[in-house]
């Protein structure tokens, strides 16, 4: 099964519901049909213009219907598709364009006014244009290109063939372009809740960005059902509950920071979520007072939580409805990331590898068919990353002996707030070449709205020092603004060192963490 091409999806929807709406963008609605010939005029466009197997086409946009349609036309065409979070910094984005070098890059409307900045970073690629209106002056209108070409036969690539690279941040600074085959991701789509409903009104809601693999993954699950989906530009709550409303949207996807803001919106009485049967969650766990909320506020619906990275193809482990239970022994599982899915095998490994029975602490690893087949150009850091076929996740935690995994802390420096990974690596080199800062050390804190925030601690050079808010604005002119550290500390001591003279992250963090019962949100 896994041998499929993620177009052959697109072409089976339109197969089983070629006149019903397939997306809706806006005040814009497109059957299957006509997303399926728009996509292939793309390929067809993309191949004309000298486009070959394995090229990278890079999107810089926020989610809408062209942004789904121009993915299956870069399959079609044999090409790989790469993502660009749109709320990286220019010098962040820079870097992944030189290093993913894409023939094309796709832009919308807020992609467009930041070539200037990026220009250097793509000499000639391909500019196209897929935001509303006309496409600024020297950029191809993609609506030209998907009105005016034949469409072209599906190139057919499948299999471990290439299909993404999805940018992850780095322990060092340096972004890494996780590449998921075609195999990979159906993988996943196979074993993602399905997305089935019961007429063709009923649809999903995307406000998950295409960018990140939860995003994509619901997207194409979509697809996969079929099921009509709304795409929404980004996370707007009281937006969000107006289109569940209409839609009658039987699933909801959020990271539990949306939750948060969806259940707790000062409107939320005005509109009807009971259309609600599946609530999934994941990125960072639930908190238990949170989780209440939720279902108390949606008590038809059932709440799903899934563990996994990019790196995984999004998926790992998954904490059944069945298990999300507030009251008793059982409610000791919400604690936990559930157990493996079907097509994955997951242990816990001590640091020589070996695996570990339930109880102890080790490093989680995971192997099936939605690995990633490495980092693209860093044969190093992917011979470190997979080990005998397996990830090694940089999550630290231990099974039950009724096979349940629980996160207790992360062995890869990692932070993550609100959804979205921080690597301190990253934060660390932007605020190291602030002048006054002769040492500096970044780590995830406790907090109640993005379950964990970035810290950083920061010794000064001699006679030397800065505020909160300098400092903060020059990480921001390097990196994204969600990476950059929310509070700091300030000491004079030097930062405590392990006898391998690797600053002590652990004795940083555990003021912070102490009675937490764990050491990441």
């Amino acid at each position: 099964m896994t041998d499929l091409s993620l177009t052959h999806f697109l072409h089976r929807a339109c197969d089983m519901r070629p006149g019903s709406i397939a997306t809706r963008f806006e005040r814009r609605e497109r059957t299957w049909s006509a997303l399926a010939e728009r996509a292939l005029r793309f390929a067809g466009a993309l191949l004309a213009g000298g486009t070959v197997a394995d090229d990278r086409v890079a999107m810089l946009a926020q989610n809408s219907d062209n942004s789904l349609e121009a993915f299956f036309g870069i399959w079609a065409a044999g090409a790989v598709i790469m993502p660009l979070n749109v709320r990286l910094a220019d010098a962040e984005l820079c870097q992944m364009l030189t290093d993913g070098a894409p023939v094309v890059l796709l832009v919308d409307e807020a992609g467009a006014a930041r070539l200037n900045a990026l220009r250097g970073a793509i000499p000639g690629a391909r500019l196209v244009y897929i935001g509303n209106g006309p496409a600024p002056e020297g950029i191809e209108d993609y609506e030209t290109l998907v009105t005016t070409p034949q469409p072209a036969r599906d190139t057919g690539r499948a299999g471990h063939d290439l299909a993404a690279i999805m940018y992850t941040g780095g322990t060092t600074g340096v972004a890494k372009g996780v590449m998921l085959s075609h195999a990979a991701i159906v993988a996943t789509l196979l074993v993602a809740p399905s997305l089935d409903t019961d007429s063709d009104e009923q649809g999903v809601v995307s406000v998950l960005p295409l960018f990140h693999i939860a995003g994509l993954v619901l997207a194409l699950g979509a697809v996969v059902a079929p099921a009509m989906i709304e795409f929404q530009r980004s996370f707007d709550p009281e937006a969000l509950m107006a289109a569940i409303e209409s839609n009658r949207s039987p699933i909801c996807v959020l990271v539990p920071a949306m939750w948060g803001m969806l259940i707790r919106h000062p409107r939320r009485a005005n509109h009807d979520l009971s259309s609600i049967k599946h609530a999934m969650y994941g990125a960072s766990p639930m908190p238990l007072g949170l989780l209440r909320e939720c279902m108390a506020t949606l008590p038809a619906a059932e709440f799903v939580q899934g563990y996994g990275q990019t790196e995984t193809g999004g998926t790992a482990t998954r904490l059944a409805a069945a298990d999300h239970v507030l009251e008793g022994p059982r409610s000791r599982l919400l604690g936990s990331a559930g157990k493996p899915v079907s097509i994955c095998r997951v242990k816990v490994v001590d640091p020589q590898g070996q695996s570990l029975p339930p109880g102890p602490v080790g490093e989680i690893a995971v192997s099936g068919p939605t690995n990633m087949l490495g980092y693209w150009n860093r044969p190093e850091e992917t011979a470190r990353a997979i080990v005998d076929g397996w990830v090694m996740t940089g999550d630290a935690g231990y099974f039950d002996e009724k096979g349940y995994l629980f996160i207790v802390d992360r062995v890869k420096d990692m932070i993550i707030s609100g959804g979205e990974n921080v690597f301190s690596g990253e934060v660390e080199a932007a605020l190291s070449t602030h002048p006054a800062v002769q040492a500096c050390a970044v780590i995830g804190i406790p907090d109640d709205t993005w379950g964990e925030a970035v810290h950083a601690i920061v010794v000064f050079k001699p006679g030397a020092s800065a505020d909160a808010e300098a400092l903060h604005g020059h990480c921001r002119e390097r990196i994204a603004g969600f990476k950059c550290p929310r509070g700091f500390t300030f000491r004079s001591d030097p930062l405590p060192l392990t006898a391998a003279g690797k600053v002590q992250k652990s004795a940083l963090r555990e003021p912070f963490w102490r009675n937490r019962g764990r050491g990441v949100n």
